[in-house]
C-alpha cells in the first residue's frame, strides 16, 4: 500500500482533498456565524435560503461527472483531465472563499454559498478517479482509505483552528486567509506533483 501512497500524484491528491475538506468544514461550521455576527445577516432568513446552495451542490456533483467524462472522451488522458478539473475548481473555490468580506446581504450570501458548494461538489468524485487511475484495483481500497484519512483530519482541524484564530487574533480575515492558502497550496501541489503517467496496469509489489 505504501508503495502507492508514496507516489507524488497520490499524496498530492490527498493534500488537495485536505484543502477541499478544510474549506468545506470552515464553510459548514463558521460561515453562518460570521454572516450573523460580522455582517448582520438575519439567521432566520439564512436558514430558509440555506437549502439553495446544497441544491447547487447536487447539480455540481452530477455536472462534474458528466463534464469530465465528456472531456475524457474528447481529449483522452483521463488522469490529466480529472487532475486539472480538481486544480482549477479548487483554486476558484479558494478565491471565491476569499471574497467573503464582500458579502453584504442575504442574497449575496446565498449566491456565494451556492457557487462555492457547486464548485466543491463539481470535483467531489474526481479525487477518487485520480487515485483509481494510479492504483491497481487490489490496492485501491487501502490507498483511498489513507487519502480519506488525510482529508478527514481537516474535519476537526479546520473548525478548531478557525475558532482559535477568531478568538485570540480577533480576525475573521486571517482565519479565512488560512483556508484559502491551504486550498490553493493543495491545488498547486497536485498541478506540479501529478505530472506522471497513470499506473493502472502496474504489477503489485
Amino acid at each position: 500500500m505504501w508503495h502507492y501512497v508514496a507516489r507524488p500524484v497520490i499524496w498530492a491528491t490527498a493534500l488537495a482533498y485536505f484543502g477541499y475538506a478544510w474549506i468545506l468544514n470552515v464553510f459548514l461550521t463558521w460561515f453562518p456565524t460570521y454572516l450573523v455576527n460580522e455582517r448582520g445577516i438575519d439567521l432566520a432568513q439564512l436558514a430558509v435560503a440555506g437549502a439553495i446552495p446544497w441544491v447547487g451542490g447536487c447539480v455540481g456533483m452530477i455536472a462534474g461527472g458528466v463534464a469530465t467524462d465528456w472531456l475524457v472522451r474528447r481529449l483522452g488522458a483521463a488522469a490529466t483531465v480529472r487532475r486539472w478539473t480538481i486544480v482549477i475548481c479548487l483554486v476558484c473555490t479558494a478565491l471565491l472563499f476569499g471574497c467573503i468580506a464582500l458579502v453584504e446581504d442575504t442574497g449575496q450570501a446565498v449566491a456565494l454559498m451556492a457557487v462555492i458548494v457547486f464548485l466543491l461538489y463539481f470535483t467531489g468524485a474526481q479525487y477518487w478517479t485520480v487515485v483509481a487511475e494510479e492504483v491497481p484495483g487490489p490496492r485501491y481500497g487501502s490507498v483511498a482509505g489513507v487519502v480519506q484519512f488525510i482529508a478527514g483530519c481537516a474535519g476537526f482541524l479546520a473548525p478548531l483552528v478557525t475558532g482559535a484564530v477568531v478568538e485570540h487574533a480577533r480576525s475573521w480575515a486571517t482565519a479565512f486567509t488560512i483556508a484559502v492558502v491551504i486550498a490553493v497550496a493543495g491545488a498547486l501541489l497536485l498541478a506540479v506533483a501529478g505530472r506522471r503517467k497513470p499506473a493502472r496496469g502496474t504489477e503489485l509489489p
